[in-house]
């Protein structure tokens, strides 16, 4: 599961692979305290180890069809 928290400004973090407790830590931390956190963001490329990588055309093909 995915959670977006849109800021005032437009700033967008998109928090990824989302549980219960991580939720529970992101309304704490973040919408609370005011802090990212960086380890469950889209950017941390540690949680994507183990994906299959496809090349844009491939990305593209998959939505048009």
């Amino acid at each position: 599961p995915v959670v977006e928290v849109y800021e005032a400004g437009g700033v967008k973090t998109t928090y990824v692979k989302m549980t219960p407790e991580k939720a529970k830590t992101v309304v704490e931390k973040h919408l609370k305290g005011g802090n990212v956190i960086e380890e469950y963001t889209i950017s941390n490329k540690a949680l994507f180890t183990g994906f299959q990588h496809r090349s844009k055309v491939e990305f593209l093909r998959f939505f048009i069809v």
